[in-house]
C-alpha cells in the first residue's frame, strides 16, 4: 500500500483492543472498551498537522486512542498475538480463556514461542521468549470471554484470515531461513477447515441449481484449486442463458448473503 500510494499521501496505521463480535445477522455488538494506537507510515504522515488532524478525526469519534511513532512495533506484536490465540480458537471452537487448557495448546506453545519470538526480533522488534509469553498469556487472561474474529468467521461461514496471521508469520519466517514448522502447521489446519467450507457452499450452490432444475457439472477441486469464489458464481450465472430472471435473483441473493 505504501508503494502503491503518492508519497504526498499521508498514510497511517492503527492497533486497537477495541472489542468486537459480530452477529449472524450482520449486525456488530460493541463487546470491550479498548486503546487504539495510531501511527504514521510514511514521511507525509509524520508532519505534525497531518498527524493531529488524524488523531482528532478518530478521537472526536469516541475512540480511547494514543500516538504512536513506532506503530510498527505495535503492529508486529498484534501479529505474534494473533498468530498464537486466534488458530486455536478456531481449531477448539472455544473462547480465548480456554485455549491455555487444551492439550492442543500445551503441546504447541513451547516451540510457537519460539518461532514468534524470532519473528519479531528477525522484524527488529527486542524481545525474549519469557517477555513474549507474558504478553501473550496477559492478552489471553484480559480476553478470556471474547470470542475471536477467527472463530466468528468459522462459526459464519466466511473466509478466515489465516493466510495473514500465521500464513503470514510461516512464509515470513522461511524467507528469513528460520524454523516455521508450528506457523505453517496451524496455517494448513485452519486452511483444510476453510477448504471444507469452500466445498460446503458448493454443495449448496449446486442444490439450489438442482432446485431450479439446472443441471451444472462441478469439479469440486478444480474449482477450489483454480477460481475464487467469486468467480465460480459470476461463471454460472452468465454462462446459463436459460436461467429465468427470477431464478437469477434467487442465486444472485444467495451469493451475496452465503458467499460473503
Amino acid at each position: 500500500i505504501i508503494d502503491a500510494l503518492n508519497d504526498n499521501i499521508p498514510i497511517y496505521a492503527a492497533v486497537s483492543t477495541e472489542g468486537v463480535n459480530r452477529q449472524v445477522n450482520g449486525n456488530l455488538i460493541h463487546a470491550g472498551k479498548g486503546l487504539t494506537k495510531i501511527g504514521p507510515l510514511n514521511d507525509k504522515a509524520k508532519e505534525k498537522i497531518n498527524f493531529e488532524k488524524c488523531m482528532s478525526a478518530l478521537t472526536h469519534s469516541g475512540l480511547d486512542t494514543k500516538a504512536s511513532e513506532t506503530i510498527w512495533h505495535a503492529l508486529w506484536e498484534k501479529l505474534a498475538i494473533n498468530c498464537a490465540i486466534n488458530p486455536f480458537t478456531a481449531i477448539l471452537d472455544c473462547p480465548n480463556g480456554e485455549i491455555k487448557h487444551s492439550t492442543l495448546f500445551k503441546e504447541t506453545w513451547p516451540l510457537l514461542r519460539v518461532e514468534l519470538t524470532e519473528m519479531l526480533n528477525v522484524a527488529g522488534i527486542n524481545i525474549s521468549i519469557e517477555e513474549l509469553e507474558t504478553l501473550i498469556f496477559k492478552v489471553i487472561h484480559n480476553t478470556q470471554n471474547n470470542i475471536s474474529s477467527m472463530l466468528q468467521d468459522v462459526r459464519t461461514k466466511r473466509k478466515t484470515e489465516i493466510e495473514d496471521i500465521n500464513g503470514f508469520a510461516a512464509e515470513y519466517l522461511e524467507d528469513k531461513h528460520l524454523k516455521n514448522g508450528v506457523n505453517k502447521k496451524l496455517y494448513q489446519r485452519n486452511k483444510g477447515t476453510q477448504k471444507a467450507f469452500v466445498f460446503y457452499k458448493i454443495q449448496l450452490l449446486q442444490l439450489i441449481f438442482l432446485k431450479l432444475h439446472i443441471t451444472v457439472e462441478v469439479n469440486e477441486l478444480q474449482l477450489y484449486k483454480n477460481q475464487t469464489l467469486h468467480a465460480i458464481v459470476e461463471l454460472l450465472l452468465f454462462s446459463l442463458t436459460d436461467i429465468r430472471p427470477s431464478h437469477k435473483a434467487y442465486i444472485l441473493y444467495f451469493h451475496l448473503t452465503i458467499f460473503y
